[in-house]
Formats: C-alpha cells, sequence, structure tokens
C-alpha cells in the first residue's frame, strides 16, 4: 500500500480506489484460507508496478504542488 501510495505519478484517488479493491481481495483469500503470499505470486513490489503502470498518472501541475507545499511547510 505504501509503495502505490508514494509514487506521486499515480493519481491519488485512482489509487485508493484500487488499494480498497485488493483489500477487498485480500480479506476474501483470507477467508477461503489463502495466505497473502499465494495472492501476490512471487513479488509484492512487482504486482505494485504492474497495478501503477495500468493506473492513470497525476497531474504535474500537481506533483509540483505538493510537492512545493511540503517544502514550506518542514521550512517553518
Amino acid at each position: 500500500m505504501l509503495y502505490i501510495r508514494t509514487d506521486l505519478r499515480v493519481d491519488e484517488h485512482v489509487a485508493e480506489e484500487l488499494l480498497m479493491d485488493v483489500l477487498d481481495h485480500l480479506i476474501e483469500a483470507q477467508e477461503d484460507g489463502k495466505d497473502a503470499r499465494d495472492f501476490f505470486v512471487d513479488s509484492l513490489e512487482a504486482y505494485a508496478d504492474e497495478l501503477i503502470a495500468n493506473m492513470p498518472t497525476e497531474n504535474k501541475r500537481n506533483i509540483i504542488l505538493f510537492l512545493l507545499h511540503s517544502f514550506f511547510c518542514f521550512q517553518t
């Protein structure tokens, strides 16, 4: 979840919706007696990278505004 949330290229709203869907699938898998490793196959990072590649990107202007806001908040 953190890996996807911290990727600034990803549209935040879409990422949160996707993460909720993944969480729902994980809960269903757990109820069926499956482990999270079964759900993610071999690599969590590869799975997250695949999800990120298929999501719409965040507007560059929003990324710049976020970074500027973060910079000035840490300065005070």
